[in-house]
């Protein structure tokens, strides 16, 4: 095992047991697999005690596929079990699934342990947020869902995996194929949220609304995604040239703050009395706010679909409730700026457009190593997609000097025509930039006016909030958080209208090369991160009737296109 000793420094023996098995399995079908790489897919599998084989199995199904790997599920369930400490699947593996929920604690791993259900983890969480309230804590805590775990997050209180991103301090994990759990998993939650906010008033508790909403009353021809994807928004209904104008969106605790920023700027208390009229909240007897729930929805293209409804009397009264009585307890709101976590964006989904004519290109031009040659073809033999993780880790083995010619930029057709800046309110605080396309033969100085639209649209975005997944590189707190920039899509096109241009835009892939001090000089990395794509045109181009066949609709859905 002397290659992965060598591959990197101070190996855990753990873990180094662990890549040999993982390497004696794969390298007899696939000899090109080195000991380093089974070691580089085990550190990255942050293997914990009592982890769910089932899911173990999944995870390693997809670290080996980013290798070029392929692995059957019936050999990846074997190997993950002898990954967890089992002599085989059926001698132990099994058994693990009898038990479907485990507790892991970034802050101290020993603690990490296998759960006997649900009444049992919201014991767990219980006793984590009591502790902090016995330690001084900010009384705050916000629930985050993915597909297989429930999340804890604090205020201003971060924890971080080996890549740097940012992870929940706390979180309950189960296999990602059990749909059911993911409700199971909001009801514990609301068990928590009723006894702190409500029964013994000791916190608030954030991010439950939006996707306990979703799942009580779902939007028509409901898709399993929907409740990961959700969001709040509040809109100002009171009647002039603003109303239906969007003020908050994210999480219950993220919109409260705004509006105390609204209330503010109204010179009123934040104390004011709210009270519920019909499906409005009223402030003052004269400012009206509306919310609703807004959910995006993959289309498997760059446009995400956009579902929108109006909260029921119900779910609004309810939230006015826990305002209320957050307010009458004087619970403090910590100013954060977060955007809520949409499962849309994750960065291990499978949704980066690769120019594999290009990869193609560049490997028999350079002559790159066999290895990459097969990590690349391995690839591409997995699908047309990859994570950005994934297109990371290709882009490194490339070492190209343009890692954007290896994005596949979506075509016009694939994009919608931004009608109205609905789209971009969506995405805004989702993506890291913009990457604008002007017209052929525009004259000089409209070119000039509308790079300088485009400009102040990517200092807005720039100054916008981080998403729960951002790297912690790339965190600028701003003032006033969503107020700022909400309106900076309209102000976008309204600018481009008055120059006579139309824009289309689109999700697309922006790749780097990042250059950092390290011990023995500097160090460069690849960072590829989530764009909009704004392609420009003449607005006579539209009333033409020359217009992509998707602009009519912002899904971008074939059907219309037909």
């Amino acid at each position: 095992m002397t290659a992965i000793s060598s591959a990197v420094d101070a190996a855990h023996p753990l873990d180094e047991s662990r890549a040999m098995a993982l390497w004696t399995f794969v390298q007899v079908k696939i000899p090109r697999f080195t000991s380093a790489d089974a070691l580089m897919v085990v550190r990255n599998l942050e293997l914990q005690p009592g982890a769910d084989v089932k899911a173990l199995a999944k995870r390693l199904r997809a670290a080996l596929q980013t290798q070029g790997v392929p692995l059957k599920h019936t050999h990846a369930l074997q190997l993950a079990a002898q990954l967890a400490g089992f002599k085989s699947w059926h001698e132990g593996g099994s058994a693990s699934t009898k038990r479907p929920l485990s507790l892991r604690l970034q802050t101290a791993s020993w603690l990490n342990r296998e759960l006997e259900g649900w009444d049992d983890a919201v014991d767990v969480i219980s006793d984590y947020f009591l502790g902090d309230i016995k330690a001084k804590g900010l009384r705050s805590y916000r629930f985050v869902f993915t597909p297989g775990a429930l999340g804890i997050q604090q205020p201003l209180l971060d924890a971080h995996n080996a890549v740097g991103r940012r992870v929940p301090l706390l979180e309950i994990m189960w296999d990602m194929e059990d749909s059911n759990q993911l409700r199971a998993a909001v009801t514990a939650a609301e068990r928590v949220r009723r006894r702190f906010e409500e029964s013994e008033h000791q916190a608030i508790v954030d991010g439950v609304a939006a996707i306990q909403y979703c799942l009580q009353n779902p939007h028509p021809d409901e898709h399993a995604d929907d409740p990961l994807n959700s969001e709040l928004v509040v809109v100002d209904c009171e009647p002039g040239p603003y109303s239906a104008a969007e003020v908050a969106r994210g999480n219950e605790l993220q919109c409260w703050r705004e509006l105390v920023t609204l209330m503010e700027d109204n010179h009123l208390e934040a104390a004011s009395p709210i009270e519920l009229d019909g499906l409005d909240w009223v402030c003052s007897s004269t400012k009206r706010y509306r919310w609703q729930l807004e959910t995006l929805r993959s289309t498997g293209g760059a446009v995400p679909q956009i579902l929108t409804r109006e909260l029921t009397r119900e779910e609004t009264a309810k939230l006015l409730r826990r305002r209320n009585r957050i307010v009458r307890n004087r619970s403090y709101l910590v100013p954060e700026d977060t955007v809520r976590r949409i499962q849309l964006f994750d960065s291990e989904r499978l949704d980066v457009a690769v120019n594999w004519g290009a990869v193609s290109a560049h490997v028999l031009a350079d002559r790159v190593a066999r290895e990459v040659v097969d990590q690349a073809l391995g690839m591409r033999k997995t699908g047309e997609k990859l994570s950005l993780r994934a297109f990371e880790n290709l882009l490194m083995a490339l070492n190209a000097d343009d890692p954007q010619s290896f994005i596949l930029v979506p075509a016009r057709k694939q994009l919608a025509l931004l009608k109205d800046d609905g789209l971009l309110r969506a995405l805004v605080s989702r993506i890291e930039d913009v990457e604008p396309i002007m017209p052929r033969g525009l004259d000089e100085e409209r070119a000039k006016k509308a790079q300088e639209l485009v400009d102040s649209f990517c200092v807005s975005l720039r100054m916008d909030a981080r998403d729960d997944d951002a790297p912690i590189n790339f965190i600028v707190p701003r003032h006033s958080p969503y107020l700022i920039s909400a309106g900076a899509g309209k102000d976008l096109l309204d600018g481009l209208a008055k120059l006579g241009l139309v824009a289309y835009g689109g999700l697309t892939t922006l790749a780097r090369w990042l250059t950092r001090a390290g011990r023995e000089g500097k160090v460069r990395s690849i960072r590829a991160s989530r764009a909009f794509l704004l392609d420009i045109d003449y607005a006579e181009s539209v009333s033409r009737g020359t217009e992509n066949a998707f602009s009519g609709s912002l899904d971008g859905g074939e059907e219309e296109a037909k």
